[in-house]
């Protein structure tokens, strides 16, 4: 009687240990589907775009404005670009050692950020302040999120079946050039998704401003040789102080080669004696 009871106990037991195991194989099943279903679902993706052309009053003091708005918003600067084109100069004299230039130019500018797609729209209106005339404007929202699911499900897939081809599962092993390449694919795949997700955290702005034609006024130094020639009468002095010297130079030359200039002269006197000197019959 008592090992039948005892008996019966071990059944019990061993019967509740195996329900516990049935319902933690039943709750890794639904993590597992649960797990699943979030790698399929659809997130939402969407690049934001934003292109604007405008007048301003002055490109450099705007582009120094556009600049402390993006750091503000939590922004970076892509590119940035001040030209400046010269389309008419002129110069007349101001004093004796300058001129004064006079300079019509025209400036251009252009500006690439990126801003967080929250503050996309302050951003638009912040810039639009700084602005005088606003030719163009534009702002385009492009969703990727199709896109990004259709990496996401395909480098699953890809990643599968590089697997199998590893374990050599399936009709037909795989050659070391078609598993590279398959290797290629998911990177890549996982590439335009990192990319996807990158442009939909930061939107990019592209700015294009312009100032009307402008004239600048800077007092330059003459750089023209014959008009920092000194006076008249300075350059006069300065000639008899160089003929004076140029003179001292000829005398301390000739004092120099005086042995010369008596052995010519000797030479001279003996070529006019014996040339002069009759001959005898």
């Amino acid at each position: 009687m008592k090992r039948n009871i005892i008996a019966l106990a071990l059944c019990a037991i061993l019967f509740g240990c195996n329900s516990e195991k049935k319902s933690e194989s039943t709750d890794t099943t639904s993590v597992n589907s649960e797990g699943t279903a979030a790698q399929t679902e659809l997130v939402t993706k969407v690049i934001k775009t934003a292109d604007m052309r405008f007048k301003v009053k002055d490109a450099v003091k705007t582009k120094l404005q556009i600049s402390k708005i993006v750091a503000d918003l939590d922004g970076a600067i892509v590119e940035s670009t001040i030209q400046s084109t010269t389309i008419n100069q002129e110069r007349i004299a101001y004093s004796v050692d300058s001129l004064q230039e006079t300079t019509v130019f025209k400036a251009e500018g252009v500006i690439i950020a990126r801003a967080p797609p929250a503050y996309l729209n302050i951003f638009s209106d912040l810039v639009t302040a700084t602005a005088e005339q606003v030719d163009s404007a534009k702002m385009q929202a492009n969703d990727q999120s199709i896109a990004y699911l259709r990496n996401s499900l395909k480098t699953k897939n890809s990643e599968d079946a590089l697997k199998d081809a590893k374990i050599g599962k399936g009709k037909a092993s795989k050659s070391t050039e078609e598993i590279l390449a398959m290797k290629d694919a998911i990177v890549d795949k996982k590439l335009n998704n990192l990319d996807i997700n990158e442009k939909s955290k930061l939107s990019t702005v592209t700015l294009s401003f312009y100032q009307d034609k402008g004239v600048r006024k800077v007092i330059v130094a003459n750089d023209n040789l014959s008009d920092n020639r000194p006076a008249f009468n300075k350059r006069l002095g300065m000639g008899f102080n160089s003929g004076w010297q140029m003179f001292q130079e000829f005398l301390l030359f000739i004092a120099h080669s005086w042995v010369f200039i008596l052995i010519i002269l000797i030479g001279l006197i003996a070529f006019k004696y014996f040339r002069n000197k009759p001959t005898q019959a």
